[in-house]
């Protein structure tokens, strides 16, 4: 049986370097999880006191970390011919073309870039173990110069371990621009949905308003036909909200009472009354409203009338009550009041 397969794992040990206690907790439980034995160091030079104690059967490290870095760590482990079988896997970013470069050069195994996912890790570890059979490598043939970036590199890893490398980091690099074209593409997917969305509810939006521009229209050719009417009348005509405020006045009213029109829309209806009938009718009016009652109500009650000038004068009054809806303002309420007429004779 390999080294690394299932019934060997209680005994074969991952050596972590990082110097995130989160991640290391994380990367520790995972592989503990999996029946690996897992030691952890903080840094490169924690890593190097405990294979000292004693000999991993790989090593998992990050780049960068205080101290010794992870490419430090490799090139120190790589160059000691007791250590050089360990194999190292190199946990990076693989934001720099550089970082290539420079796990050549230090010797490394292979790249895992982070976020790594789960099975992928355990299938490298895997990989390089049954590889490794916990063989010491061969001595390093001589360094091949190379200038990259600016700057001079000395590779010392041979045909296979560069060729291994390279693939590793071509198959990271796939697999993060599959994760992208994925993304692009749910994106994509997302981005349509809401146009869809934002489609729907603006033809919605569109219907309503051409609805309430309908009603509005209506409303007033309706209050238009209303206004002439009133006006026309040869008897007075008063109108009044449901709370008795007055809210309209035509000529026949002014006539009747005196007052302008600007002079008492607005005010309550009871000061068209002797102080007498004033409770008496704000009772009525409480009824009214509360029975939800429309059209004509009452007619020919003859009672009495105040004028502006405190005359009193006798009237016949017709009563009717309706309600009107108007169209609500945007995010505003529906709004409802009732109408009271009057004419004097």
């Amino acid at each position: 049986m390999a080294i690394g397969e299932e019934g060997d794992r209680n005994t074969t040990t991952v050596l972590i370097v990082e110097d995130s206690p989160t991640q290391a907790v994380q990367l520790q439980h995972m592989l503990e999880k999996h029946g690996y034995q897992v030691t952890v160091a903080g840094n490169g030079l924690e890593a190097l006191a405990a294979i000292g104690r004693a000999r991993p059967a790989i090593i998992l490290s990050n780049i960068v970390m205080p101290g010794m870095d992870g490419y430090q760590l490799c090139r120190h482990i790589k160059s000691q011919k007791v250590l050089s079988g360990i194999p190292v896997i190199l946990v990076a970013s693989l934001s720099d073309s550089k970082d290539v470069i420079k796990a050549l050069e230090a010797g490394a195994n292979h790249f895992i870039t982070k976020p790594y996912d789960e099975t992928d890790l355990l299938s490298l570890i895997e990989r390089n173990l049954s590889k490794s059979g916990g063989r010491r490598s061969s001595d390093r043939h001589s360094g091949v110069e190379i200038t990259y970036g600016g700057q001079e590199y000395v590779i010392y890893a041979k045909k296979q371990e560069t060729l291994s490398l390279l693939l590793s980091t071509y198959e990271a690099a796939t697999k993060q621009n599959q994760e992208l074209a994925k993304a692009r593409d749910e994106l994509f997917n997302l981005n349509n949905e809401l146009e869809r969305m934002v489609e729907k509810r603006t033809a919605a939006l569109r219907e309503e308003v051409a609805e309430r521009q309908s009603a509005e229209e209506s409303l007033r050719e309706s209050e238009e036909r209303f206004r002439t009417m009133v006006e026309s009348a040869n008897d007075a005509i008063v109108v009044a909200s449901s709370d008795g405020e007055i809210v309209g006045w035509n000529t026949g009213a002014r006539i009747l009472f005196g007052y302008d029109a600007e002079e008492i829309v607005g005010q309550s209806i009871t000061a068209l009354m002797p102080q007498r009938y004033r409770d008496r009718h704000l009772e009525a009016m409480r009824e009214l409203v509360l029975s939800g009652r429309t059209g004509p109500l009452q007619s020919g009650i003859e009672l009495v009338g105040l004028r502006k000038d405190g005359a009193e004068v006798t009237m016949e009054l017709s009563l009717t009550s309706w309600a009107t809806i108007t169209p609500p303002p945007p995010g505003g309420r529906r709004g409802r009041g009732g109408g009271g007429g009057g004419g004097g004779g």
